[in-house]
């Protein structure tokens, strides 16, 4: 068995008017390519994107409609859209209060 450790960062996302505390785990797998996984309330969704050029996940997600970012984070049911939007709309903020905060080397 080989286990390979990555450089996986989490952010707890809190005080958010009628949303419970929101977890956002950013995984940086290279340089351009990353995963979300954002859970709230016992669920979870989760994105990878692969080709971000030059910027680390959070840098991407800070540039993203909540819109955007709620649609690449999959639901089954139209019913969590609003829902989804509301926790795509804190996690972009964060993302963008973020760049204040060291960068995440992507360097192996």
């Amino acid at each position: 068995m080989h286990i390979q450790y990555g450089n996986t960062e989490s952010w707890e996302i809190t005080d958010i008017p009628a949303l419970d505390p929101i977890t956002v785990f950013w995984q940086h797998f290279a340089p351009g390519k990353g995963q979300i996984t954002v859970t709230c309330f016992g669920q979870a969704w989760t994105s990878f994107w692969g080709a971000i050029g030059d910027r680390t996940v959070p840098e991407f997600v800070s540039e993203l409609s909540a819109q955007y970012l709620r649609d690449c984070l999959p639901n089954n049911t139209k019913k969590q859209d609003a829902y989804l939007l509301r926790i795509s709309t804190a996690v972009i903020e964060a993302a963008k209060k973020h760049t204040t905060r060291p960068a995440v080397s992507l360097e192996k």
